[in-house]
C-alpha cells in the first residue's frame, strides 16, 4: 500500500528525503504513512483614490506541510539528520523531500513535487490501536515547494 499524498489515496507514490551535508544516498523508507503540503501567496489589493482596484501587492509566500512515518522509521530519520548535522538542534536541520505520485484513476500520469528547505517544527506521537503500528507525525516548515520544477513565489 502506498502512502497518501495530500490526504488522497494514490495508485503509486515514491517519497525520497534528501539530507543536506549527508554523504550517503537519500533517506528512503517504505514506512511513510502520508505526506501533505501546500503553499500560497497572500496578495493584497491596491485601491486607488477612486475606490477601484489599481493593482496588487506581491504578497507574502507561505508553505507548510506534514509527514507521518511509522515510529521506527521516524527515529531513523531523526538519527540520520543529527548524524549529518551534529551541531544543530533537530528543529534547525534542513532537508529536502521529493514526492512523485499517480492519483488513483490517472493512468500514466506522474506528478512531481520537491519540498525544499524542510525543517521539523513539531511532532505528534499517535498511540497504536490494536494491531496498527505506532506512528510519529511531524509538522514541517517548508521554504519552497516546486511542482514539476516550478515554484509559486520565484522566477526561475
Amino acid at each position: 500500500m502506498f502512502p497518501s499524498v495530500n490526504n488522497a489515496k494514490v495508485s503509486y507514490a515514491n517519497i525520497d528525503i534528501s539530507i543536506e551535508q549527508y554523504t550517503g544516498p537519500p533517506f528512503r523508507t517504505a514506512d511513510i504513512s502520508g505526506i501533505n503540503f501546500n503553499d500560497a501567496v497572500s496578495a493584497e489589493r491596491v485601491i486607488g483614490t477612486g475606490g477601484e482596484t489599481t493593482g496588487s501587492t506581491d504578497g507574502d509566500y507561505d508553505a507548510n506541510g506534514d509527514i507521518t512515518l511509522r515510529y521506527a522509521a521516524a527515529i531513523q530519520l531523526q538519527r540520520a539528520l543529527k548524524l549529518a548535522n551534529p551541531d544543530l538542534p533537530l528543529s534547525r536541520i534542513e532537508f529536502d523531500i521529493d514526492v512523485s505520485w499517480t492519483p488513483q484513476g490517472a493512468f500514466g500520469e506522474l506528478y512531481n513535487a520537491r519540498l525544499v528547505g524542510c525543517r521539523i517544527i513539531s511532532r505528534d506521537m499517535s498511540n497504536a490501536v490494536g494491531s496498527a503500528p505506532a506512528e510519529l507525525g511531524m509538522t514541517l516548515f517548508i521554504h519552497r515547494i516546486e511542482h514539476d520544477g516550478v515554484p509559486l513565489n520565484e522566477v526561475i
